[in-house]
């Protein structure tokens, strides 16, 4: 399969499949001069390869499933997420009190989650100050950031319903 990128300066979206609807999801990443940042880690991120394995630091949106698939590829990147994600990004046990769903339907979540989406839990100490980089919980759309080598770069990226694809950044 080819995969489709859209490129503008140093931010790259790699389309997954439907337009990046779920499951697939798009990937951004926003490469500067001493860091290379993705936001979110969606399905698609596991057919990148180099690119997105050189990533030094992730920044979910939120913890789900479509949005951690691909924190497996990046083990030694740093995390960021919200503190109110901060138990789901841990562990299983924290995610299962994240989606609150009855016993019965997360055990054959868990099962699909763990087999389709790569689900490995990630250990932090701590959550970022995820409101000073401008991102509340369950935000995906636009996230402005200060991170090394990157100044105040605001990645927004939607899609319209025409299916042509614009992607706006400022430096």
């Amino acid at each position: 399969m080819t995969q489709s990128v859209f490129r503008q300066g140093s931010v790259c979206v790699y389309l997954g499949e439907k337009s990046g609807k779920y499951p697939d999801g798009n990937q951004v990443i926003v490469r500067g001069s001493q860091a290379c940042v993705a936001f979110d880690t969606p399905l698609v991120a596991n057919r990148i390869g180099r690119e997105f394995e050189q990533v030094d630091l992730v920044i979910l949106g939120h913890v789900h499933e479509d949005h951690m698939a691909g924190l497996h590829l990046v083990p030694r990147a740093s995390v960021h997420v919200h503190g109110a994600d901060l138990a789901a990004a841990q562990s299983w046990e924290g995610l299962k009190r994240h989606y609150g769903y009855p016993p019965s339907v997360l055990e054959a979540m868990k099962t699909l989650i763990e087999s389709d989406f790569h689900y490995c839990p990630r250990r932090m100490r701590s959550a970022t100050r995820m409101a000073r980089l401008g991102i509340s919980a369950g935000a995906c759309a636009c996230v402005p950031i200060t991170c090394r080598g990157i100044r105040w770069a605001t990645a927004s990226w939607w899609w319209k319903t025409s299916g042509s694809r614009s992607l706006a950044t400022s430096t």
